[in-house]
Order: C-alpha cells, then structure tokens, then sequence
C-alpha cells in the first residue's frame, strides 16, 4: 500500500466496508527489505455498532386508512448519533412486513397511511446511525384501520334503588362512517380502579337500567357506543360517585 514510511504508524485509505484484508509490514535499511510480517485477518467497518432497538411504537391515533405512530429513541445508540428511522407495518395474521416510509425520518412520530378499512395492523420502528439499521423494535399493539366514535354523552342518573341504578345518555355526534350498533355500559365499585362491563345484552337505546347493585354500596358509570364496522368509542364522561338506597325510606311508627 505504501513505501517509504518513516513512522511506525500509517493509515490504510479506500477500503471497501465489509471486505476482509490482510496486511503486511517489512522493515527496510540500505542493505534491503527484511521479512514481513503478517496482520490478523480484519473486516473494515465503521468503529461502532448499528443501534439496539427501540421500544415498540405507539399508536396515537388510527383512522380508516392511517394510523399516527410515536416512538423513543433506543438505549444504546451504537456509538454513533441516531441519523433517522424506517417504519414498518403489516397486517396482523401475516408474516410480510413492509416499508412505510420511503426515506429515513428524522422525526419520531409518522402517519402511515395506505391501509385497508377493517383490517388489524401492527407496527414495528428500526433505528438508523452510521454503521447502519438496527434490530426492529417488537410490534406495536395490534389496532384495527376505522375511523374513530365519538363518545357518547355522559349519562344522567334518573333513578336509584338499594340494588339498581336507571341510566340515560344521548348519543354521539359522529358514528365512525358506520350505523351505530348499541352500547357498553361499564361500572366502577369505589375505591377501585378497575372498569367493569355492567350489560351482559346489547343495549342499543339510549338507557339501561344496572341492576344486582348492593344496598350502601358506591358506584361510578360511564358508556362507550359501537357500530356495525366493529369500532368502540371512548367512554363517556362519568357520572360520579352513586350510593345505592332507596330514594323513600319505609315508614317507621314513632
């Protein structure tokens, strides 16, 4: 590669990343060239690795034919500054990713639109340095490509027993593009955190009556709405802390 080098050091230029050499260093004086000596085998490579993978993406928000994607930065970089992403997509029951985008993004949110109404996707996000792409991330939660329900409105308590709860509500101003098909009714036993589904029927009024409730107890309702393409809404506002009793107490004889 070189002759003449006065240092012991010297910089070998041009190589082809991924290509293994061999290199050779002879010792020279004024009565000739001595035997060379051999290196090691190397790949020439950039000095750092490609980047781990990123955590799954999130799906912000999913319409009829996109979906907008987020996602973080993955923990190790590689050695090298993170330069863009490439996003894949595909649908849930195949094995065939495809590229969403068509050039790295800098940015860490995308929409990926092209998708078919009705079918489940998920998502996956691989990170880009100089040593080139990463691992993929694991998929995303698996989301099917419908427009969004708006909510129903929150519910209005009409009546209380010891052991029911009448519920009405008004229905929500957008349906998704699709016929509305009924209603989830879901209660909350306070303190608790935990929703329940309250109806074990489609309810497909605007009014349900929960019943099996116990006497003293204290509950929260809310509603979700569904429609015929297999959307749910966001629930609805609640309707606070309800206390289960009768709203007469029997006569008592003084």
């Amino acid at each position: 590669c070189a002759s003449a080098v006065q240092k012991t050091t010297f910089r070998v230029t041009r190589l082809h990343e991924g290509t293994e050499y061999t290199f050779r260093v002879s010792a020279e004086n004024k009565y000739g060239v001595g035997e060379g000596l051999k290196s090691h085998p190397v790949v020439a490579k950039h000095p750092f690795d490609v980047p781990d993978a990123p955590a799954p993406p999130k799906v912000l928000a999913i319409r009829h034919d996109s979906a907008a994607l987020t996602w973080t930065d993955p923990r190790k970089t590689g050695g090298s500054p993170i330069t863009g992403y490439h996003i894949e997509c595909k649908e849930r029951n195949s094995l065939l990713w495809k590229r969403a985008n068509k050039t790295p993004i800098r940015m860490k949110e995308f929409r990926v639109t092209g998708l078919t109404e009705g079918l489940e996707y998920e998502f996956r996000v691989m990170a880009i340095n100089m040593a080139g792409v990463g691992k993929p991330s694991l998929p995303s939660e698996p989301v099917v490509a419908l427009d969004p329900i708006d909510p129903p409105g929150k519910p209005e308590v009409i009546s209380v027993t010891r052991s029911s709860v009448t519920l009405i509500w008004t229905e929500p101003k957008y349906d998704g593009g699709h016929k509305l098909s009924g209603y989830i009714v879901e209660k909350r036993d306070l303190p608790a955190k935990a929703w329940m589904k309250a109806n074990h029927i489609n309810v497909q009024e605007c009014a349900f009556t929960v019943n099996d409730l116990f006497e003293g107890a204290k509950y929260e309702f809310r509603i979700k709405a569904k429609n015929t393409a297999g959307a749910i809404s966001p629930p609805s506002e609640s309707t606070g802390a309800i206390i289960c009793k009768d709203e007469y107490e029997a006569p008592t004889i003084v």
